[in-house]
């Protein structure tokens, strides 16, 4: 078991370059600003295009100067900010610079993914620090990144595409921190559903097969461990994957050995295990040290010192892996102790002794110290994620306030207009009804002031046919006194009056202010006037002579100071 070849690309695309001796800044930095799945993509692409640099041409400066150049468009856009940390913190463990540094980076792109508020980028971000903090092999950071991405997943209704990944590599990471039942958990669940189909797909299907039969092997379930080997084997015979054939044949072979099965597990490591032994110096110094205990067991002392000499050679020769390498040196160890024990070489006895104790407790101490570092970090995360739904929810707050009130003054708005409306309408019909009435009131006053025309005519063509006939003296008299009767009494007089102010809405009052002393009589006489009757019409409805209407006209023209009557007419026209 052992993590996975640094920016490993999900896809096969690689981004293509006109000229790589310069680099297209303005187009990444549009890539990584990016709010899409893509931007998962280009991340990685600019990683292989930095790699090809590095590893082909070792051109470091290229690499530094593209960065520099990126770096001068940290902005407000937090998709990119925190792209561009990630690729940063990636490069120092490429080139092999510092883990300090590396973890400065992978806080800081963290922290901007956070400004985003995008769940699916924070989970992505923290995921891809717990890779980078594998690869330094620092596994409290490894473990407690990868919590934060899966507790941040589980409040998700739709789950990322990186989701099952995740749920592997916590798997394989619980194994190194020897928390092995949580290793099985999260390994089987990210095994449960494989549906990717990438071309490196089956390499890690191959893996994580292994490393679940390793952790059920800590576990002492044999018979689960060699499930799993055999299932990561049909992969490895499916897809010609020689150097897992020899890995997986080396775990075989130790159900074998722990069954006591030793020819078989002999055969299976000598036979089966085709790979160099320098391919793989971590598995292979493994498979040797197994030698080396068959070989103890069968009575080979000889052939159990050089096998456990070749296995602490290898571990020595190279530091790929450390944690890996140190967990396999620490079996190497106490192996060489019992060969050595066994063969009476006392000081060689007690030299691997020390060597295995002094490991030992180093490991258990890395153990427990992730455990506590990884429990504390965790709450740390599970604080920052708090932190992250607090915000969100007093954001959540204020919106809906801010929606509370725009509905409020929505709904005050909604009901003034209607008020408004309701008082248009109000208004309108009393308009509707004043209009109404102004029209009864000039039909009335026109068929009051018909009527009393049609009086004086009555009383016109009675007066000529008395005079055409003799009467005597009492009939003379009853002749006098309808001629000159008022028709328009007092009670007449009011009910006239109020027909005209409907019709014409404050002639009086204005003619007041022009005349503030004007008589009663005057007033009558100038609503007559408005109403274009005759002279004899004028008498008939006062009750007076023609010639006193003559007069009246004429006081009411000087009180009016006007020179002439149809000045009057026009004036009286005009209130």
């Amino acid at each position: 078991m052992y993590f996975p070849l640094l920016f490993v690309s999900l896809q096969t695309s690689l981004p293509a370059f006109a000229n790589d001796t310069l680099f297209p800044t303005n187009e990444w930095v549009k890539k990584l600003s990016k709010k899409d799945v893509l931007r998962y993509q280009f991340m990685y692409d600019l990683m292989n295009f930095f790699n090809r640099k590095y590893y082909n041409e070792k051109d470091t400066g290229f690499i530094s100067d593209a960065l520099n150049q990126l770096e001068k468009r940290i902005s407000t856009n937090h998709y990119f900010n925190g792209q561009l940390y990630l690729v940063k913190a990636q490069v120092e463990y490429a080139q092999g610079k510092s883990v300090e540094q590396a973890k400065k980076f992978c806080e800081m792109g963290l922290q901007e993914a956070y400004q985003t508020e995008d769940d699916n980028f924070i989970a992505q971000v923290s995921w891809r620090n717990g890779e980078l903090m594998a690869y330094f092999q620092e596994i409290d950071l490894n473990v407690s990144y990868y919590l934060l991405a899966d507790e941040i997943i589980q409040h998700l209704e739709k789950k990322p595409f990186f989701a099952n990944w995740l749920i592997r590599d916590l798997g394989e990471t619980f194994y190194y921190s020897r928390q092995y039942d949580k290793s099985v958990d999260y390994l089987e669940r990210g095994l449960a559903d494989w549906l990717d189909t990438f071309p490196s797909a089956e390499y890690f299907r191959i893996r994580y097969l292994n490393s679940l039969g390793q952790a059920y092997k800590q576990l002492g379930q044999l018979d689960s461990a060699m499930i799993n080997y055999q299932r990561s084997m049909e992969f490895v015979n499916k897809y010609n994957k020689s150097t897992w054939r020899g890995i997986n044949n080396v775990f075989i072979a130790e159900i074998y050995f722990l069954r006591k099965d030793y020819e078989t597990a002999k055969r299976l490591i000598h036979d089966e295990y085709k790979v160099k032994y320098t391919d793989e110096p971590n598995f292979s110094a493994y498979g040797l040290r197994l030698l080396a205990r068959i070989d103890l067991v069968q009575g080979r002392y000889d052939s159990a010192l050089l096998h456990i000499n070749q296995a602490l050679q290898l571990l020595r020769n190279h530091n790929s892996f450390p944690l890996l390498k140190a967990n396999y040196l620490e079996l190497a160890y106490h192996t060489a102790a019992d060969v050595h024990r066994v063969l009476d070489n006392t000081d060689s006895f007690y030299h691997y002794s020390s060597l295995y104790a002094t490991l030992h407790d180093s490991l258990e101490r890395v153990s427990t110290s992730s455990n506590t570092k990884m429990a504390r970090l965790r709450i740390e995360n599970a604080r920052n994620f708090q932190t992250i739904l607090e915000i969100r929810r007093q954001k959540e707050a204020e919106e809906q306030k801010r929606n509370l009130i725009i509905a409020i003054l929505i709904a005050l708005s909604v009901i003034i207009i209607l008020i408004l409306n309701k008082q248009k309408e109000k208004l309108k019909y009393k308009e509707k009804l004043a209009l109404q009435e102004r029209t009864a009131a000039k039909e009335q006053l026109e068929s009051f002031t018909q009527n009393l025309i049609e009086k004086t005519i009555l009383i016109e063509k009675l007066e000529t046919q008395l005079k055409a006939n003799e009467y005597n003296a009492e009939q003379q008299q009853l002749v006098e006194e309808l001629t000159h009767q008022a028709i328009l009494t007092e009670d007449d007089w009011l009910k006239f009056k109020m027909l005209f102010e409907k019709t014409n809405p404050g002639f009086f009052t204005k003619l007041k202010a022009k005349v503030n002393d004007i008589s009663l009589a005057e007033q009558r006489m100038a609503a007559l006037t408005r109403l274009n009757l005759t002279t004899k019409q004028k008498a008939a409805v006062l009750g007076i002579s023609p010639n006193s209407i003559i007069k009246a006209k004429q006081r009411l023209r000087d009180r009016f100071k006007f020179e002439t009557d149809s000045q009057v007419e026009e004036f009286l026209t005009s209130l």
